[in-house]
């Protein structure tokens, strides 16, 4: 079953942790939020650098303001 486009109000990226799946996760994923829906994710941190580049180019890139929590969550709205 395909997820539609603005259908989800809520998307976890938590799989792989290179660079290439994280940013790949995020550029499938973020079309199918709702407008005000919230891009979140986990392993935000020092050893997983691959996730810290997409999640800042992605947020960069589409001016979407990074929020962290705690020591590896992180999250955006759309």
């Amino acid at each position: 079953m395909l997820i539609a486009n603005n259908s989800l109000d809520f998307v976890y990226i938590d799989g792989s942790h290179t660079y290439e799946s994280v940013a790949e996760d995020i550029i499938l994923y973020y079309p199918k939020l709702k407008k005000g829906g919230l891009l979140s994710g986990h392993d935000y941190r020092k050893h997983t650098k691959g996730v810290i580049i997409a999640v800042n180019e992605f947020c960069k890139k589409n001016a979407l303001d990074l929020h962290r929590e705690g020591k590896l969550d992180w999250w955006a709205w759309k």
